[in-house]
């Protein structure tokens, strides 16, 4: 869990950055990011692409 946390940190600016000036499309690309750098984009790629 610790190991996480500097993800976690990494990922809290581009979502605050994104909230601030962006239109809701660019919060979504921006939430993408945030689960990638998590470790967590792959994940649900893969689920919603499997036959």
């Amino acid at each position: 869990m610790l190991s996480d946390l500097p993800d976690v940190l990494a990922a809290r600016p581009i979502f605050l950055v994104a909230a601030a000036v962006a239109p809701t499309l660019v919060v979504v690309i921006a939430l993408f990011m945030i689960l990638d750098q998590l470790g967590i984009a792959a994940t649900i790629v893969n689920a919603t692409s499997s036959p």
